[in-house]
């Protein structure tokens, strides 16, 4: 190592190997080599928001494109009615105006199983965590009300209050 150390650097190396580059075969094929540019451009777009949401106080959610499997418990009458509520708004919202080509035929060709089945759908990885979290808030904030009243003033609460702020928050999902 010392002697490696002590010796003087090869000042004409770069000229070596220039000339050793004639033995290279220099037969290249033309070829169009595509590049997918938009995943860079959603990751400029993303960050541009991000930055702009924390300069204004606010968040910005995720944007990526990453869909996975979502297991949907239907096996009990609660979970099923709540599922056949979610098809039918989608139905609804897919029979507006402005709709979706997309969006009209999943609704056409969604057929929620029967109760006692569940059942799995792919949605974006983001939404599905963004979901869950605003369910988990509504759970908290429905548990926190609960704590200090009775059953038909949570109920009544639910309903009137927070309900609307449900809406409100997944219509924006």
């Amino acid at each position: 190592l010392k002697d490696q150390e002590a010796k003087p650097p090869n000042y004409n190396a770069l000229k070596d190997r220039g000339n050793s580059a004639s033995a290279f075969d220099w037969g290249l094929s033309y070829s169009v080599v595509e590049i997918d540019r938009d995943p860079e451009r959603r990751y400029e777009f993303a960050m541009e928001r991000m930055l702009k949401a924390k300069e204004s106080g606010t968040t910005f959610g995720q944007s990526s494109t990453y869909s996975e499997p979502v297991i949907f418990k239907n096996d009990d009458e609660m979970s099923h009615k709540i599922n056949q509520q979610v098809v039918d708004l989608m139905k609804t919202l897919a029979a507006k105006d402005g709709a979706s080509e997309a969006l009209k035929k999943e609704a056409a060709e969604f057929k929620l199983p029967g109760m006692g089945e569940n059942f799995s759908q792919v949605v974006p990885k983001s939404l599905h965590e963004t979901y869950m979290k605003g369910f988990e808030i509504y759970k908290a904030k429905v548990s926190a009300y609960r704590a200090n009243h009775t059953e038909e003033e949570t109920k009544k609460h639910v309903e009137d209050v927070l309900s609307a702020e449900w809406h409100e928050a997944v219509y924006g999902i």
